[in-house]
């Protein structure tokens, strides 16, 4: 399956708008069922940049979000939550990923290959169980804040740098090899 994020928008609008329209219709219309809505920390973007730069999948995010608003403002007795994570990774007990999921497959490729490209990058990554776990917290508490919406940005304040990054998996024992960084024309 192509990188989500590559997908047009036209392509995600009836997975990540209209499924929600639905979901919103019915919860709106229910009396005590507030939603409880993941989205993407990639919403917090420029929306004109969404557009543009990012793809269909922020976008289509991006325009959930906006009928979640939307409702909750229509209907008084309704409250959402939008929780947006960040880039996700695996779990902090054995880094079990997703490994169908782009970034994933790309990191497999370059330690396959024992090159990364020397790139500027900061990694803020949020390990799954982490997001899951306040993702289920912050359901069960069920405290929606006097607008009705709760909007909660689920990324990790830590970050690296992509050369630490790879430093880092030269020194691990799993993959205990070194590896070289190469300038983008050389890539």
């Amino acid at each position: 399956m192509p990188f989500l994020g590559l997908w047009p928008y036209k392509s995600l609008r009836a997975i990540n708008v209209h499924a929600v329209i639905d979901v919103l219709k019915y919860s709106a219309m229910s009396r005590g069922k507030n939603l409880h809505f993941i989205s993407t920390a990639s919403t917090l973007a420029d929306p004109a940049q969404l557009w543009v730069r990012e793809g269909g999948y922020p976008l289509s995010k991006f325009v959930a979000e906006e009928c979640v608003r939307a409702v909750v403002d229509r209907f008084p007795n309704f409250a959402a939550a939008i929780y947006r994570p960040g880039s996700i990774s695996g779990d902090t007990m054995n880094g079990a990923v997703n490994m169908e999921a782009y970034i994933n497959k790309l990191m497999a490729g370059l330690v396959q290959l024992g090159t990364f490209p020397n790139l500027s990058s900061t990694l803020n990554w949020i390990p799954v169980d982490i997001v899951a776990k306040n993702v289920i917290q912050m359901c069960l508490q069920n405290i929606f804040p006097p607008n009705r919406l709760l909007i909660a940005n689920l990324v990790n304040s830590a970050s690296m740098s992509w050369q630490e990054f790879v430093t880092h998996l030269t020194h691990t024992t799993i993959f205990g090899n070194k590896y070289e960084l190469k300038s983008s024309i050389e890539y």
